[in-house]
């Protein structure tokens, strides 16, 4: 597709998706490269995913997301939104939080984004100005994430046990809090095979940009995952354009930085990356001292004292919430326990922020 036209799976835009047990992956190539190769937005092969998109469609009973795939599909599809435009005196169709009017002199962009219009003049998601890191050390051989077991080719991924069903119901749920529409631009940290932001894909027409710290997974989702990948080790993350995502994401990953205080300036930085009216996903938090994880503790209250210290910094106008794991990606109507529940045991939590217009920009509005 054009860079950047949103599209859903079964329209083209996605290209054809297929489950890591199709005959494709007989022919499936994972060796690391050895040097870093150039990527487009979009993966030009074939999308790979644990869970076959034609078949195992309908979602698991446990799940509090209850639309099978095909619905979310044709939701996806026949989604569209738009935006009265007074020089024109018509609607037009409108992607995501970044618009570009493409009629007369009306047209913008942002700094910190670049746009594409259509030849008819309809509005296309304002993309992020997007380039990975030019010199990054690729000499990490990834370690425990190279055994067979952990690759994203076996189906259990970075895990190394079979969640896809769980990780399916986890990207649904997200997408529903956060309200991922049609167009919307995520931003995944420590985005692993990448197999969440193609279901957002696929399933909601989502614009995918991930950044991981292991070169096997990397190397994967940039060859068979929808979106745009970055191999990046570092916490510093001024590469990436600030104001310039509708949604951010992570799960499971930021409770393997310490101190606190190295965790709490990854936060604040992914949090710097909202639009105004972006909201983010923060999950995996705390997980149960059960599981025997080395973790570092960050509690609500640490949260709340960290963005807080991020807004009022950057006059940033934001709302936090807090949801345990378990209540939000498990039905209460089904007691049976599953192989993979230790993702949401107690304290396991998730962090919901919603970025709202700015003091400074709503001061200027008055």
């Amino acid at each position: 597709p054009a860079l950047g036209q949103p599209s859903c799976w079964g329209e083209g835009g996605a290209g054809e998706a297929f489950g890591l047990d199709s005959q494709l992956t007989g022919d499936v190539n994972v060796a690391l490269p050895s040097t870093m190769p150039a990527r487009s937005l979009w993966s030009a092969g074939p999308i790979l995913l644990p869970l076959r998109p034609d078949v195992d469609s309908d979602p698991a009973d446990w799940c509090p997301q209850r639309r099978s795939q095909k619905q979310l599909v044709r939701m996806c599809q026949n989604r569209l939104q738009a935006r009265y435009s007074a020089q024109s005196d018509e609607f037009l169709p409108v992607f995501g939080a970044g618009v570009v009017e493409a009629y007369g002199a009306g047209t913008s962009s942002s700094s910190s984004s670049s746009s594409v219009s259509s030849s008819r003049g309809s509005s296309v998601p304002v993309l992020p100005d997007w380039h990975c890191p030019a010199e990054v050390n690729t000499s990490h051989d990834g370690g425990k994430y190279t055994y067979s077991w952990r690759r994203c080719d076996s189906g259990n991924a970075m895990w190394g046990k079979p969640l896809e069903l769980h990780l399916r119901c986890i990207a649904f749920v997200v997408a529903e809090a956060l309200q991922i529409k049609l167009g919307n631009t995520v931003l995944d940290w420590g985005s692993g095979c990448g197999w969440m932001l193609s279901w957002l894909h696929l399933m909601y027409g989502a614009i995918g940009y991930g950044i991981d710290a292991a070169l096997p997974a990397y190397s994967w989702s940039s060859r068979f995952s929808a979106g745009n990948f970055c191999l990046w080790h570092d916490t510093e993350l001024h590469w990436v354009p600030d104001a310039s995502f509708d949604h951010v994401i992570s799960y499971w990953a930021l409770y393997h930085l310490k101190p606190e205080e190295t965790l709490c300036r990854v936060a604040q930085q992914l949090v710097s990356k909202l639009r105004p009216g972006g909201r983010a996903w923060f999950g995996g938090n705390d997980p149960s001292p059960v599981n025997g994880i080395d973790y570092q503790e960050f509690g609500q209250a640490e949260w709340l004292r960290c963005i807080g210290d991020l807004s009022r910094r950057r006059g940033m106008n934001v709302d936090v919430e807090f949801v345990l794991d378990g209540d939000m990606f498990r039905s209460d109507t089904y007691k049976e326990s599953l192989d993979g529940d230790y993702l949401y045991l107690q304290p396991t939590y998730s962090v919901l922020v919603h970025r709202h217009a700015d003091h400074a920009a709503a001061g200027a509005a008055h």
